[in-house]
């Protein structure tokens, strides 16, 4: 800025009306009327809005996973458990008497409820297991009326779910109509000695009813250690068998999945 009094102490008066007419010709500087600090406000504003509009890209990008790990299965709900059957109840005696209290209602049900014999247990034990079997049967026709796509689409979210560390309640789901995958060679050996008397003679001898008799971990641990004794000719029957049976199940399968196509 152009020092006005250091002029006019040097000239007095002239000096000072030339000083003032230098001044009007060459104002103070003013940021808002410079061309080029005009841009600086508009580069911000370009960065605010990419940096805006990369967080809605974000967002979107997320909302997007999340509906993807959602599942689209609308299954039967599950059977309620006897404590369940019970608390309902009780809720249902306390909207009669028009006192609806959740938290007070939960607490004094749970009370009452342990309080209950085995015998006045038993009916909501019972009921409940009718609820049960008849929860199952609904599920697995359910699940058998569902298209393949879908099958595969959530098992496909169970797994990423499973694989994430959240593993209750998210187990794959069977295909109930999709063809049943062979035995191998040593299960089709172990089928085989459970039902075919001939064949359990033929490798535990005198040991044959003994065997059968004893408990089903029992017999698959003595089954195991014979396996490793048998002839190589022995095994290569059931060996040869599993490949014959992978071959038609391989077939059946892709016939099968090619069919919802």
């Amino acid at each position: 800025m152009i020092n006005v009094s250091r002029i006019t102490q040097l000239f007095p008066l002239r000096g000072a009306i030339q000083c003032r007419q230098f001044s009007q010709s060459f104002p103070v500087f003013d940021p808002e009327l410079d061309p080029t600090a005009s841009t600086k406000p508009a580069v911000k504003d370009a960065d605010k809005e990419k940096a805006k509009k990369q967080k809605e890209k974000e967002k979107e990008k997320a909302r997007k996973q999340k509906d993807a790990m959602k599942t689209k299965l609308n299954p039967p709900k599950q059977a309620p458990t006897p404590w369940q059957l019970f608390f309902t109840e009780e809720l249902e005696k306390a909207r009669q008497q028009g006192k609806v209290e959740i938290g007070v209602i939960s607490h004094s049900a749970s009370e009452l409820y342990k309080k209950l014999t085995d015998s006045e247990k038993q009916p909501y034990i019972e009921q409940s297991k009718q609820l049960r079997t008849k929860q199952a049967k609904e599920f697995a026709d359910y699940i058998k009326s569902l298209p393949l796509d879908l099958l595969k689409r959530e098992n496909s979210i169970r797994s990423k779910l499973r694989k994430q560390g959240k593993k209750g309640g998210v187990q794959r789901i069977k295909d109930p109509n999709a063809p049943k995958r062979p035995l191998t060679a040593y299960f089709a050996y172990l089928k085989d000695l459970r039902e075919n008397e001939s064949i359990r003679r033929e490798v535990f001898g005198d040991s044959a009813v003994s065997w059968i008799e004893s408990s089903i971990i029992e017999q698959s641990k003595t089954a195991s250690d014979k396996w490793k004794e048998l002839s190589d000719d022995f095994k290569q029957t059931y060996k040869d068998r599993a490949t014959e049976a992978k071959k038609k199940y391989e077939q059946v399968k892709h016939e099968y999945e090619n069919s919802f196509l």
